[in-house]
């Protein structure tokens, strides 16, 4: 099914140099915020604003929007959880717009599913000013793997689409990245990993990493974010 994101990205949680979880605000040292309904730069008319400020080094902003399930803004709670089970192939799509790359340490474009006391989290980060690279995030060992694939977006207009999949005994599958119309066919895979069996939904997320020397003032911005499964 294809599922436009008509409510971007809730506001989540913020890590602090991949160790500290601050929670919501107030958060030391670091702000963010969202904004929708942006004209300009935008694409469709109506696109929405990341931003982040502060003074922490690496610090990160992951904004999460559940889509299906526990908590879903879509509307599809799933209560009988019939639905989450029956799905095993997952598309992000999305352009974003990047205003300053040079302080843009890597950006972030997930898809987690909770169901069974497991998390199958699709992390995928495009880690601009790390190894250059596709990143994924091994779920098993909980650290970032590179693909060995460049990644290289531009300041201004990008667009990617992420294929995912869920393989027999809940195992990742990352087949796909297409990045400004070049496309990486990962094919890399992870073990899940364990979460409180009452979780269950799915949550299409978004993530601005800041750089080393502090996390300075940066902007982003989403536009014709989808969300496809079947």
């Amino acid at each position: 099914m294809f599922l436009p994101i008509y409510s971007p990205l809730q506001l989540g949680k913020l890590g602090a140099n991949s160790a500290h979880l601050c929670g919501l605000l107030p958060c030391s040292g670091i702000s963010w915020s969202m904004t929708r309904g942006i004209t300009s730069p935008s694409l469709s008319g109506d696109s929405t604003q990341f931003a982040t400020k502060g003074s922490v080094p690496y610090a990160d902003v992951l904004w999460v929007n559940p889509v299906i399930g526990q908590f879903s803004t879509e509307g599809l709670p799933d209560t009988g959880q019939t639905l989450i089970p029956s799905l095993h192939n997952f598309t992000y799509d999305s352009d974003f717009y990047v205003t300053n790359a040079a302080v843009t340490q890597a950006l972030e474009f997930d898809v987690a599913v909770y169901i069974n006391g497991l998390a199958m989290f699709w992390g995928t980060q495009c880690a601009n000013l790390g190894d250059g690279n596709w990143d994924y995030l091994n779920d098993a060992t909980q650290q970032w793997v590179s693909t060995g694939f460049p990644c290289n977006f531009a300041d201004g207009w990008n667009h990617v689409t992420l294929q995912f999949r869920r393989l027999a005994g809940n195992e990742l599958q990352w087949s796909s990245i297409t990045l400004n119309g070049a496309t990486a066919y990962v094919n890399e895979t992870s073990a899940p990993y364990r979460v409180p069996s009452s979780w269950y939904g799915i949550t299409v997320n978004y993530q601005m990493d800041g750089v080393f020397k502090a996390l300075l003032n940066n902007t982003t911005y989403l536009d014709n974010l989808t969300f496809t499964y079947w």
